[in-house]
């Protein structure tokens, strides 16, 4: 079928029930004196911050002080250690033979690391990963899944000395919007209840090691003028709680989220969470008490399992985070996985645009990378596939699907494909230092940051092909949502933008990996009112109609009910 064909199908398709609008209202809800402007704050991931730990994001570091500041993980590759490493019972027997070969391989990284480098008694977990590559022990280090090499690095960590933190200067930032981000959150906080230092809690629950990242939002928020609290619920703490046995939350950690001896690295942290563990109510206590909440970003399965019980029924803490926010007394933000952790719909978890047009989308439990190596991979998927839970996410976006990263890793086909197959009235895909703001009582959203927010609307599939209305606004770009059934426009009341920014990264056409749709777009703005592109087995079409709207904002092109359509033809065999 050619994808010519398919888009023609779908157009006619779409035709017949665009102008079906659904005469539904939504019951009438009273709201406060003062209702937030947006109470959803929903980050698309890489928010550029400057920390100790990320100097790279700093105008300058001449600030960071090497002795009291965190600024790295450090490794230390001991006998004690490698013996832990290394014990039959993190090994099953199939990957003895890998386990083994890794013994081999950690003689000959210490041994360079002495010879080479002086020292292997401390050195940075970058040094080691690159010893690792660079000596014979290349192979090994590709035989190893993600899952086992975190187990190596988790094992072989120092502790975080006494008294030394992750220290943020936003004032030193020099990605603009990823500050602006981050201070709009906050000023919503202030307006959930009127307070100038609104109180933040911060969830890391994201994380496989949620412990690594608390200390960075804290100051994060902190910066922003907020006070900030973790609030340290995640798969492990619950699983604890459920079996009344805190005193082996460290046990928990590596069995819910696949990280080692945390309380030994993180002795402090570790301390403040077992405390929490043994006195559940202090939970509502935080929340109590609480203007905003962050969401961290790393794999939205995990999330979910800490708000959501194995029955999947919403936790008593989630129903009280609903509460608070429809009564708009809580604002909610999120950034990647704890952007897509949102949706009230079916929850994208893993996946790659290629694997999605190819193979479709499997509801199961999200594959690790290199599970194909160790064997772990759930049933009848691979690393790549497009994996869902079919009973969404937290629930708080109830519009539609959230993907993340969105056009800079090319995944416009991963969620054109799961909101066909799910039949999922809107998909949003949310760019990276970018956020869609949005007021779940009026349904109005605005477009926040670098760069765009991607929504689709009537997804339509085959066995090779998917195709759907979409609308792509940037920032400072606003609309309401419509995302009813047979309402296949989605987008009501809109505001294009025509202060963009500008966008210096190189155009490419790869739309498979990369920007090459929103790249492609800016034809549209020109004189093109149609797009091919082609990467290998897989083709892209883009085109106009007559209710398409296009506007020029920065460097970037605004559309409005376009149609897109993408391809799999693998190629025959002679």
């Amino acid at each position: 079928m050619s994808i010519r064909y398919y888009l023609l199908a779908f157009t006619i398709t779409w035709s017949c029930f665009s102008h079906a609008e659904s005469t539904a209202e939504k019951p009438a809800e009273a709201l406060p004196e003062k209702p937030l402007d947006y109470q959803l704050v929903l980050a698309g991931g890489a928010l550029k911050t400057c920390s100790s730990m990320a100097p790279n994001n700093c105008k300058n570091s001449d600030w960071i002080d090497l002795e009291k500041f965190r600024t790295t993980r450090y490794i230390g590759i001991s006998d004690t250690a490698i013996v832990q490493l290394l014990d039959n019972s993190l090994w099953p027997k199939s990957r003895h033979k890998t386990r083994d070969e890794l013994a081999e391989a950690l003689k000959t990284v210490a041994d360079y690391l002495h010879n080479e480098l002086g020292q292997n008694e401390r050195v940075t977990a970058a040094q080691f990963s690159d010893a690792f590559k660079r000596q014979s022990t290349e192979e090994i280090y590709y035989e190893l899944s993600d899952a086992e090499w975190n187990r190596v690095v988790d094992h072989l960590e120092l502790p975080v000395p006494r008294g030394q933190r992750e220290h943020v200067r936003l004032e030193l930032n020099k990605n603009k919007a990823s500050v602006a981000i981050v201070e709009r959150f906050v000023e919503l906080a202030e307006q959930a209840n009127n307070n100038p230092q609104p109180n933040i809690l911060v969830v890391t629950a994201s994380s496989r090691d949620p412990l690594d990242a608390v200390d960075f939002y804290l100051d994060l928020f902190a910066q922003a003028g907020a006070k900030t609290t973790w609030l340290p619920v995640d798969a492990a703490l619950v699983a604890a709680q459920q079996n009344n046995d805190c005193a082996n939350l460290d046990a928990y950690r590596a069995a819910e989220l696949g990280s080692w001896q945390r309380a030994r690295v993180q002795p402090r942290l570790h301390q403040r969470q077992l405390e929490f563990c043994k006195n559940p109510e202090q939970a509502k206590q935080l929340l109590a008490k609480a203007n905003g909440i962050f969401f961290n970003g790393g794999d939205q399965s995990l999330t979910r399992k800490a708000f959501i019980n194995a029955d999947n029924q919403a936790t008593e803490l989630l129903q009280m985070i609903h509460t608070k926010v429809l009564a708009d007394q809580l604002v909610l933000g999120g950034t990647s996985a704890g952007t897509a952790v949102m949706t009230g719909k079916p929850m994208i978890s893993n996946g790659s645009s290629r694997s999605a047009l190819i193979d479709g989308a499997i509801a199961s439990e999200p594959p690790s990378f290199g599970c194909n190596r160790d064997g772990s991979c759930p049933r009848n998927t691979h690393q790549d596939s497009l994996t869902y839970h079919p009973l969404g996410g937290l629930g708080l976006f109830e519009y539609g699907i959230i993907d993340t990263h969105f056009s800079e890793r090319g995944r416009q086909a991963r969620l054109l494909e799961l909101v066909a197959e799910t039949g999922a009235p809107l998909g949003v895909g949310i760019d990276e230092t970018t956020a869609l703001l949005v007021n779940v009582h009026s349904d109005q959203v605005e477009v926040l940051g670098e760069r765009g927010v991607f929504f689709i609307t009537g997804a339509k599939q085959s066995d090779s092909a998917v195709a759907a209305n979409f609308h792509y606004l940037v920032n400072g770009s606003s609309a309401t949502l419509r995302a009813e059934e047979f309402n296949s426009r989605g987008l009501t009341d809109v505001t294009l933008s025509t202060t963009g920014s500008v966008v210096d990264d190189k155009p490419t056409t790869d739309f498979m990996n990369a920007r090459g749709i929103i790249d492609s777009l800016r034809g549209l703005c020109q004189t093109q009112d149609q797009i091919s592109l082609v990467n290998d087995e897989f083709s892209a079409q883009i085109q106009m109609q007559t209710a398409t709207q296009v506007q020029l904002s920065g460097t970037e092109c605004q559309v409005l009910n376009g149609i897109i359509g993408l391809v799999y033809q693998p190629a025959k065999l002679e």
